[in-house]
């Protein structure tokens, strides 16, 4: 099982379990906080519920469980096709796999007959939360779950201005748009918000997305550092002269520009790089220039 892990998914047990556990609150909060109140998700499985609700009213079709999940999985198909030609083929079978569990559990997680909260701001912003919170999970091991992420990681890694939550957002303004139109302005305002504290929530969990400068103080002349940070994080840094104000001992320091997914495997490893070295960083900075996000590693 550990070998089909990681040559299939290069998932470590953890990793496994959280985008599984991920899916499962994601599944549970669509379905009971947003689908009981006539709401509509957001981005592909948003798009899967208008069909769905298409062929329940109007074509009169019958089911026992909420098909909307397998209508995105279907609709996805296509996705994976794209993103097995643009990105790396563990970030596309990581997909599949999210997108599959995702769907199993939409499909098995009853839809109560009525909404479990008086309140339908209170229920659109625990749905909201949950959701984001689900996204994100998946979306920092390397994995999303299909539709508009998956084209989000595609269009952010072209256009470096663009993160996946934002791509989401317009993406799913214009969706809601359309589902104004038909079923009124209050399920649209309500879904909107809903989307809004989902997106938040997205891009603040996302550690891919979120850019770090990390400053590495060293006795030692930081070879090790530079060297592990060019081959292992894929990332340049820029080290410099400096003298201690304590003892006026000569000290080195790194500036290393990374996101902080890779932070957390340089923190890791500090020690065995440098058993003295200490870090300061500085989250959320802002990027202009040659960076590359690497979204799918």
């Amino acid at each position: 099982m550990n070998d089909f892990l990681n040559k299939t998914f290069k998932w470590t047990y953890k990793e496994l379990f959280e985008t599984t556990f991920a899916a499962l609150i994601t599944a549970f909060a669509i379905n009971v906080f947003i689908v009981p109140n006539n709401l509509y998700s957001s981005g592909f499985l948003g798009l899967s519920q208008l069909i769905r609700t298409f062929l329940f009213n109007i074509l009169n079709i019958k089911s026992t469980f909420d098909i909307s999940g397998f209508i995105s999985l279907i609709i996805n198909i296509p996705l994976f096709i794209i993103a097995y030609k643009h990105t790396n083929k563990v970030f596309c079978f990581r997909t599949i796999y999210t997108v599959i569990i995702l769907t199993l559990f939409l499909s098995i997680i009853p839809v109560p007959n009525t909404p479990v909260l008086d309140s339908l701001s209170t229920m659109v912003l625990i749905g909201g939360l949950i959701t984001g919170a689900g996204s994100g999970i998946i979306l920092s091991n390397s994995s999303t779950t299909g539709g508009t992420e998956l084209l989000g990681i595609l269009v952010s890694i072209k256009n470096k201005n663009i993160s996946v939550g934002k791509f989401t957002l317009i993406f799913n303004i214009c969706l809601f748009s359309v589902l104004g139109l038909l079923y009124g302005y209050v399920t649209m305002i309500y879904s909107v918000l809903f989307i809004l504290i989902q997106s938040y929530i997205v891009d603040k969990l996302h550690k891919q997305n979120i850019c770090t400068e990390v400053m590495i103080f060293t006795k030692e002349k930081p070879s090790k550092i530079i060297d592990f940070s060019r081959k292992v994080l894929k990332r340049d840094s820029t080290y410099f002269d400096a003298s201690g104000g304590y003892l006026f001992s000569k000290t080195y320091i790194t500036i290393i520009v990374c996101t902080e997914y890779e932070l957390e495997i340089l923190e890791e490893n500090i020690d065995e790089l440098d058993p003295n070295a200490f870090l300061i960083k500085l989250d959320g900075v802002n990027v202009k220039g040659n960076f590359e996000k690497n979204l799918t590693k």
